[in-house]
C-alpha cells in the first residue's frame, strides 16, 4: 500500500493531476506483521488444532482470522495457511 495513484480531472479545459498518496491513508490503518511473524502464527495454530490437511483449512481460518484481525489482510492469511496445510 505504498503506491501513488494519479487522477487526472478536466477543469476549465485544463488537465489538473491530483497525487493521492496511499502513504497518508496507511497512517490511519493497523500496522500490518510481517511474512515471517504471520507463518509463526499460523504454524502455531495448525499445531495446537492438530490440522493435517486441507480439510483443516476452516478450522485453521476462523481462528487464524480472529487472532489475526487488524494485523494481517484475510488473503494473506488464506494463502499462508492453504501453503502450509499442502506440506
Amino acid at each position: 500500500m505504498r503506491d501513488w495513484v494519479v487522477n487526472e480531472y478536466k477543469i476549465d479545459g485544463q488537465y489538473a493531476n491530483y497525487f493521492v498518496f496511499s502513504e497518508i491513508i496507511s497512517n490511519y490503518l493497523p500496522k500490518q506483521i510481517s511474512d515471517e511473524e504471520l507463518q509463526e502464527v499460523i504454524s502455531k495454530i495448525i499445531h495446537n488444532l492438530e490440522a493435517k490437511s486441507m480439510a483443516d483449512m476452516g478450522k485453521v481460518m476462523g481462528l487464524a482470522s480472529k487472532e489475526l484481525s487488524g494485523k494481517a489482510d484475510g488473503k494473506r492469511i488464506s494463502e499462508i495457511v492453504k501453503k502450509s496445510l499442502m506440506q
